[in-house]
């Protein structure tokens, strides 16, 4: 392929010093599934001389002007400086998708633990004001000598314990339910671990830009 440089009207630095240079470049299209699918398209370039290119500067080998030209036959030589290029790239892409599911999950375990810890303080809060409600009501009630005002006071004092009592029970059972959820991501993340990648070539060409 022959990218026009010097006819275009594009003013691109890094190209213009490659102009007059010959080269290799190949393209794979990289997919890992943890997460999400993850697709990643790893360019491998290099010039004749034997210099590496970045391969942020090949993608901008697009921007120009090209024509294909007759087919030609890769050198082993190339095809294993891609490999070794590509798996470069490969290990890279790799920790950084871990990093990604490391963060993901510290976030997610954060937020549970937050949720957690808030629903636990608002009902042991809600309770302790229960209890309070309710040795006051019984204090009151020991002052009363009418037995209807007293059973009045006493049913009271029982709706004030079962309400008490349901909130008891329902931070018992958030905290099972908080468990559980932190159960299921673990495993989740465990299963997610075992990442699932693909790698297929794209293309391969021999470059000049004049």
């Amino acid at each position: 392929v022959v990218f026009d440089y010097t006819g275009g009207d594009k003013k691109i630095s890094v190209l213009e010093e490659l102009v007059g240079q010959s080269g290799w470049m190949q393209a794979s299209l990289f997919s890992i599934s943890s997460f999400e699918l993850e697709e990643h398209v790893i360019l491998a370039a290099g010039s004749e001389s034997g210099e590496a290119i970045d391969p942020e500067i090949a993608r901008l080998f697009f921007n120009l002007e090209a024509s294909e030209k007759e087919s030609v036959y890769v050198p082993d030589e190339t095809t294993a400086y891609f490999s070794r290029q590509i798996e470069s790239r490969l290990a890279t892409l790799l920790q950084e998708n871990m990093e990604r599911n490391g963060q993901f999950f510290e976030e997610e375990y954060g937020k549970l633990d937050k949720w957690a810890e808030d629903m636990k303080l608002s009902l042991e809060r809600e309770i302790k004001d229960l209890d309070s409600t309710i040795k006051l009501k019984k204090a009151e009630s020991r002052k009363i000598s009418e037995l209807a005002s007293k059973i009045s006071f006493q049913r009271t004092i029982k709706e004030l314990e079962k309400k008490r009592n349901d909130k008891r029970r329902t931070l018992f059972e958030s905290q099972d339910h908080v468990d559980l959820k932190k159960e299921n991501l673990l495993t989740d993340i465990e299963a997610r671990l075992k990442q699932q990648t693909s790698i297929g070539q794209l293309f391969t060409i021999h470059w000049t830009i004049i």
